[in-house]
């Protein structure tokens, strides 16, 4: 199901700019990224959280219900809502995708797993929720708890995980579960551990991502270059060992030391897009998302990514979505990506350069 989702993204996509390179503005956004909240009950230790917004107040339930049904009716067809934490907002969250589902759209959420209480997972598997992402570093509890700036925050996690399997009986499929793990100086020895581990928990998918310095003293946990050949290491035992079992990964994409570079004493990943054959990526474009995807903050505010919505140019409080997806900024920002003309976040951005390592795999 994951990735009859994934090729529907890519197919639309290439659709989208097709439209819009022949001016045709019958194309849609096809995702949202949701961030409805500033607030997380973790301060984990590399991440930086609502804190960049902190004194900024929270869009209403009724201009998030305003939100999605102008999404709705620009036909998006994902919605995926993200941090720092969704379910501090749990009621509403809860009421916002029942409205989605009504309309048969997928819905995932990431998570850090901690604030679910059972009725709130029979809620969701009963809703539909299509996939749920939740944050974890470590099967070894004190260094997750470290990670985590919060005691038991492993053993919350593994809760939630034990009670989904109970629930999801009768063949029941959704939500899907995945893993999403940062890697640090603290974990880096016990990767393989951590998948062989989690995977006993009927998990869907299991991510690994980089560690980027959002904090201060983050830097003290970002990996070295000995650290950085074990860390390789394992991510090539570890695609090999889903692979066997059957659970999707980025870890055999990530093995491949070409994917990964130094940047601003950070570890960071990265594609070495200089490599990339047009031949091998349609027209070199390094990023689609102007052309199928909206990034939404909790201020209202909004972008084809969350760097460019961080910008606030855009924002649902002067313009429709309507407006702002066909409009200068948006048309700006395409005609950039096309040319060439990168902006200084599109440099610093690792999350581009993950898609990217997906697409350049499946657009040939």
């Amino acid at each position: 199901m994951k990735k009859d989702c994934e090729h529907q993204r890519i197919l639309q996509m290439r659709y989208n700019l097709e439209k819009w390179r022949h001016h045709d503005s019958s194309f849609f956004p096809y995702s949202a990224e949701l961030h409805i909240v500033q607030r997380c009950n973790l301060s984990c230790k590399y991440c930086g959280g609502g804190t960049r917004f902190s004194n900024e107040k929270e869009m209403s339930f009724q201009e998030l219900r305003n939100v999605i049904g102008q999404c709705l009716q620009m036909q998006v067809k994902e919605f995926n809502f993200s941090g720092p934490e969704p379910f501090t907002r749990k009621k509403e969250l809860l009421s916002i995708i029942r409205d989605i589902k009504k309309n048969n759209r997928r819905v995932s959420i990431s998570t850090n797993g901690t604030l679910l209480e059972q009725k709130d997972i029979i809620n969701l598997i009963n809703l539909g929720c299509d996939e749920l992402c939740v944050s974890l570093d470590s099967h070894i509890s004190s260094v997750n708890d470290y990670l985590r700036n919060s005691p038991k925050t492993f053993d919350k996690v593994i809760k939630t995980l034990k009670l989904f399997q109970k629930y999801k009986f009768g063949g029941k499929k959704n939500p899907q579960i995945s893993i999403t793990s940062v890697i640090s100086t603290l974990n880096h020895k016990h990767l393989y551990d951590f998948a062989r581990y989690i995977s006993d928990y009927d998990i869907d998918c299991i991510n690994f991502q980089p560690l980027m310095i959002q904090t201060n003293g983050a830097e003290n946990l970002v990996v070295n270059d000995t650290q950085l050949e074990t860390v390789l290491e394992s991510l090539n035992q570890i695609s090999r060992l889903l692979k066997k079992l059957k659970i999707s990964s980025n870890a055999y994409d990530l093995c491949n030391s070409d994917y990964f570079i130094k940047s601003n004493n950070s570890f960071e990943l990265r594609l070495g897009i200089a490599k990339i054959k047009k031949s091998e990526y349609e027209n070199n474009i390094i990023c689609y998302n102007p052309w199928y995807n909206i990034n939404i903050l909790h201020n209202l505010y909004l972008g084809p990514c969350i760097k460019f919505a961080e910008l606030k140019t855009c924002s649902f409080k002067s313009e429709s979505l309507n407006q702002i997806w066909f409009g200068n900024i948006f048309n700006q920002i395409r005609d950039d990506i096309i040319n060439k003309k990168y902006r200084e976040s599109c440099r610093d951005c690792n999350v581009c350069a993950e898609g990217l390592i997906e697409l350049k795999n499946q657009i040939q």
